[in-house]
């Protein structure tokens, strides 16, 4: 009777020694692959662009960043013009409760 309980134990522990070992081999081929892909130089094909059409699009681009950092400051205000007047709305509407004046 107790021969199933020992062979089911080292069944078992062999399992467990299997799957570590696959995962330390898992583990080692993600880093290898990991290193292998780090270590390599991605290429770029870029189109060779002259000098005034690099200042061009240099000048779009910081025009493009300017408006999105206006529009960002707006709708910041925008929300923080809200909040304030809700939060201002109901301590005044507090205040009249608790001195009877509505």
């Amino acid at each position: 009777m107790g021969l199933g309980l020992g062979i089911s134990f080292l069944h078992d522990a062999k399992k467990i020694r299997d799957d570590r070992s696959r995962n330390k081999t898992l583990q080692k081929k993600r880093i290898d692959k990991y290193r292998n892909l780090k270590n390599t130089k991605g290429e770029f094909n870029f189109p060779k662009v002259s000098e005034e059409e690099l200042a061009k699009i240099k000048s779009d681009i910081r025009l493009e960043g300017k408006k999105q950092r206006r529009k960002e400051f707006l709708i910041i205000s925008i929300v923080s013009i809200v909040v304030i007047s809700v939060v201002l709305l109901l301590f005044q509407i507090h205040y009249m409760i608790k001195n009877n004046l509505i």
